[in-house]
């Protein structure tokens, strides 16, 4: 079969075993009143459950089997896992590729063309947008008939999260799979008509010890982010993902989780090797004291320079580079820092939002291919800029 009769099937298949597994999950769920009730009837219910349960599993095993040969058409194979590890393996640059251990290095799927790509978010968002409904929908049943339900047929009254569980898991992955598509279609195609693109994952982001190396964003204990990029611009070799660090403490009730960072995180290799590290930090309070000041008032009030060596802070800030660092900052309307260390410079701008995603916040609203694209070519402008910005300071870039 061919991919589009295996996607026919896999969609069939689904549309039969989702009624039947939910008709187990509710006969399954009878068990307990039938037991406190001693009705028989409840027997019927039960054996139905059983019966929904078979058939769902029967369905379910063979979408999984069309499943698996659709990943090996689209380019998701035993050898390129096997790849996959390999090159885990053989990598010890840590700043160009700098991958977490859940990471996984994702080769591209066969772009689709625009015409392509708009059937399968049409195919897509039907799907996505009933699952979220049904999730409303049974949340709201969850808590409004939990304690009814639970005083009346014990164990019952979890049934319902059940039903949430199984709606928000298919939301989630037609999501992920719109944007695996949309990027493998739309983006990559940008990011290589910008970049010597090396690696671009949608799934991936930078590794913990690139980003900690820098220490501009303290105590934080969850990382996510998605995007990564891996390429040259200019001969200049970057890394970049979005990213979001969280702080989470306390556990049950008590748990709490506070957002240190979300928006973009970019590391540079410099041309020179700094003897001692420069950090540049937004001040969140006026009496944060620098190490150095500089000639330039308005860039001393905004932001907090640490560092060992004076002599090197002054190498890096030349004037017109604070004044780019000042303008930068009101375009991205955003909070900056920033860090040179050795050979690399780290350039993480607090924005809140993720760089090539789709303007809604809706992926499966998108009703125009070119806008979109338009899109994606201004999010890649957002890293060449300030690539460019860097590049103009000679004492940091010069010979390359």
């Amino acid at each position: 079969m061919n991919e589009h009769e295996l996607r026919a099937k896999i969609k069939k298949y689904n549309k039969i075993s989702t009624p039947f597994v939910i008709v187990g999950l509710g006969g399954f769920f009878t068990i307990p009143v039938c037991v406190v009730t001693e009705n028989p009837l409840f027997i019927i219910t039960i054996a139905l459950g059983v019966i929904g349960l078979v058939v769902g599993v029967i369905f379910g095993s063979k979408t999984t089997k069309m499943q698996e040969e659709l990943d090996n058409i689209t380019g998701v194979t035993a050898e390129r896992e096997e790849t996959e590890r390999k090159v885990r393996e053989e990598r010890f640059d840590k700043f160009l590729h700098g991958l977490d251990k859940n990471n996984a290095i994702t080769d591209p799927r066969p772009p689709l063309t625009d015409k392509e790509l708009m059937a399968r978010i049409n195919e897509l968002a039907p799907k996505i947008k009933l699952y979220n409904a049904l999730l409303k929908i049974f949340l709201v049943l969850s808590f409004v008939g939990f304690l009814p339900l639970n005083v009346l047929f014990p164990m019952l009254g979890f049934a319902p999260f059940v039903l949430v569980a199984l709606f928000g898991f298919k939301a989630i992955k037609n999501e992920s799979e719109l944007k695996c598509i949309v990027g493998n279609s739309i983006v990559r195609n940008v990011l290589s008509d910008t970049f010597e693109l090396t690696n671009y994952s949608p799934g991936c982001h930078l590794a913990y010890d690139a980003i900690s190396e820098a220490k501009l964003i303290q105590s934080w204990n969850r990382t996510s982010g998605s995007d990564l990029i891996e390429g040259k611009y200019r001969g200049v070799r970057f890394s970049f993902s979005d990213l979001t660090l969280q702080h989470e403490s306390g556990s049950g009730k008590n748990r709490s989780t506070t957002t240190r960072f979300k928006g973009q995180w970019l590391i540079i290799e410099l041309a020179k090797n700094l003897p001692e590290a420069v950090q540049i930090k937004e001040r969140e309070k006026s009496s944060a004291k620098s190490d150095v000041e500089t000639e330039n008032m308005e860039f001393n009030q905004k932001f907090q320079i640490k560092t060992e060596s004076p002599h090197t802070a002054f190498f890096v800030l030349t004037p017109h580079f604070m004044e780019y660092i000042l303008s930068a900052k009101k375009r991205a309307n955003s909070k900056m820092h920033m860090s040179f260390s050795g050979t690399r410079a780290h350039i993480a701008l607090h924005s809140g939002r993720d760089l090539f995603e789709p303007t809604s916040k809706k992926l499966y609203d998108i009703k125009n291919i070119e806008m979109l694209r338009n899109q994606m070519k201004w999010d890649a402008k957002y890293i060449t800029g300030i690539i460019d910005e860097l590049l103009l300071n000679e004492n940091l870039f010069k010979g390359i």
